[in-house]
């Protein structure tokens, strides 16, 4: 094959498709079940958010108006890739079937990449700070006139309760 502009665009179109199909037909990832996927096309993300929900009470007269305390907290995004080398020869000699195993094993390490993301945010959320300032996993995160703890300190080996059932996760992807 004749190393050209048509011929590159051609095998970077093909890669793509083996890429594309591979990333979508990679199992279901665990992430999305216990943080929100939000998109977002942007530098960053000022996510503003709630404290001190009120809950639903019986609707008797004139509504009852809650001031809300809202927080915010931004998330800058980062850019992620995995590039790999297609040697000229490869191009020449028409031997590129050689690549599509590998193309779409890096498709499948890029739809389980948010995975890692997520449990390195899970791992290090005892050291990590999160919107109020505390630690994601700490004992004191003020909440109205109080407090409230997500970390049994001194529990021994860490585990993790996450109620993932409301529309709003636990961490933010």
């Amino acid at each position: 094959m004749i190393i050209n502009q048509e011929n590159l665009a051609n095998i970077y179109t093909a890669l793509s498709a083996v890429f594309n199909a591979a990333f979508q037909a990679a199992p279901d990832p665990w992430y999305k079940r216990v943080a929100m996927v939000v998109p977002s096309t942007g530098r960053s993300i000022d996510y503003k958010f709630i404290l001190d929900f009120p809950g639903m009470r019986e609707w008797i007269g004139d509504r009852v108006i809650k001031s809300l305390e809202g927080k915010s907290w931004e998330v800058v995004n980062k850019d992620w890739e995995a590039t790999i080398e297609v040697f000229r020869n490869d191009i020449e000699d028409d031997q590129l079937g050689l690549y599509t195993p590998i193309v779409a094993a890096m498709a499948e390490e890029a739809a389980h990449h948010p995975n890692q993301l997520i449990a390195d945010l899970i791992k290090n959320g005892g050291a990590a700070q999160c919107y109020d300032g505390q630690y994601f996993f700490d004992t004191d995160h003020p909440v109205g006139d109080g407090t409230a703890s997500n970390l049994d300190a001194g529990a021994g080996t860490p585990w993790y309760l996450l109620d993932v059932r409301r529309a709003i996760k636990p961490f933010i992807f």
